[in-house]
């Protein structure tokens, strides 16, 4: 990023992100969606994505060009970009690309600005990221926070808000199980409380039956079991951190949860 773009991003965030100096709103959103992914974590967290977040949220582009930079974020430029890699610089890209999509998300529950088939597509295209993305690591010394699970929370959440969209966010459900049943990362950044957020909207929206959620949950005790006792405890630890994070948020699957989490407890006998 050039150091003049730098030094406004700076003035803009002293003055709360003020856009009334800046002439030209959709060529600074397309500047900043350059760098979405910038590997020095003050620039992407602290000037970008604020930046970026304001400019799509309150109203300074049309709602055409809000879309635009929507469809945008799709692509293999930004939340396809290297897909499949694992623990790479490129995860800052789609993970920052999630975030500024949550926003949209976010923005379109509010005012209601994109059509059935877009929420549809966009949908679609978000399950179809989550289950290629490789890289679950939470925070990195050298780069900071990549996030991709919480982020991706984010979005299903605003999904879940989506009135658009009704017994197709079951899907949601059994993605969230593929990603806390992997045995390369212990989940250590409160991914599990994010997610829980989702499935508690998720929940309250009663789309479908209640089996559904109890048949889900139960699902968690029949999980294959690994030889390598370090790769059990990650897969035994993640599912029990999120089924914990469910309990304390929940009403009405407290006995359901109780009884999985004893099933898989190591230390029952």
């Amino acid at each position: 990023m050039k150091a003049t773009t730098i030094d406004l991003l700076k003035r803009l965030k002293d003055k709360k992100f003020d856009f009334s100096s800046v002439k030209d709103l959709l060529g600074l959103a397309n500047i900043l969606l350059e760098d979405i992914g910038n590997t020095d974590p003050l620039i992407r967290d602290e000037l970008v994505y604020p930046a970026l977040a304001r400019l799509l949220y309150d109203d300074h582009l049309e709602n055409s060009e809000v879309e635009k930079i929507l469809k945008q974020l799709f692509t293999e430029r930004f939340l396809f970009y290297k897909i499949g890699e694992n623990i790479s610089s490129s995860v800052y890209t789609r993970t920052f690309s999630a975030l500024q999509i949550a926003v949209v998300l976010y923005k379109h529950n509010e005012k209601s600005f994109l059509s059935d088939e877009i929420i549809k597509d966009m949908y679609s295209l978000f399950l179809d990221y989550y289950k290629q993305e490789k890289d679950v690591s939470g925070y990195s010394e050298e780069f900071g926070w990549s996030h991709s699970v919480a982020h991706a929370a984010d979005v299903f959440k605003q999904f879940v808000l989506c009135t658009e969209l009704n017994e197709e966010l079951e899907e949601i459900l059994e993605l969230v199980k593929d990603k806390f049943t992997q045995a390369d990362y212990l989940f250590i950044n409160n991914e599990d409380e994010r997610i829980v957020t989702a499935i508690d909207l998720l929940i309250k929206r009663d789309v479908f039956e209640k089996k559904v959620i109890n048949d889900w949950i139960k699902s968690f005790g029949e999980y294959r079991k690994e030889t390598d006792y370090k790769r059990e405890f990650v897969i035994n630890t993640n599912i029990k951190n999120l089924l914990r994070s469910l309990y304390f948020r929940i009403d009405s699957f407290e006995e359901v949860i109780k009884d999985t989490l004893f099933i898989i407890n190591p230390f029952k006998k």
